[in-house]
C-alpha cells in the first residue's frame, strides 16, 4: 500500500485523476478529515470539494504517485 497527499486546484484535476485511477487495476481510495471514498468515482470526489489537501491511498506496492497526480507528496 502507498500513501500520498495532494490538492486538487479544479474540476479539471479531478477528471485527470479519475480517468489516470479508472486505467489502475488496483483499488484507489481517498481520504480527507475522517472521510474515506472510492478514488475512481468521480462524483463522490468532485462532493468532497476543491483546494482541499486529501491524501490518496492506493492498495497497491507498485503505485507511482506522480503517475496519478503530478506534484504528489509522499505520506
Amino acid at each position: 500500500m502507498k500513501r500520498f497527499t495532494c490538492k486538487f486546484s479544479s474540476v479539471e484535476d479531478i477528471v485527470a485523476f479519475v480517468d489516470r485511477a479508472e486505467k489502475c487495476d488496483y483499488n484507489i481510495d481517498v481520504k480527507y478529515d475522517h472521510v474515506l471514498v472510492d478514488g475512481k468515482s468521480f462524483m463522490v470526489l468532485v462532493s468532497l470539494g476543491i483546494e482541499k489537501t486529501v491524501e490518496i491511498i492506493c492498495y497497491s506496492d507498485h503505485a507511482v504517485a506522480e503517475a496519478l497526480v503530478p506534484g504528489a507528496i509522499a505520506a
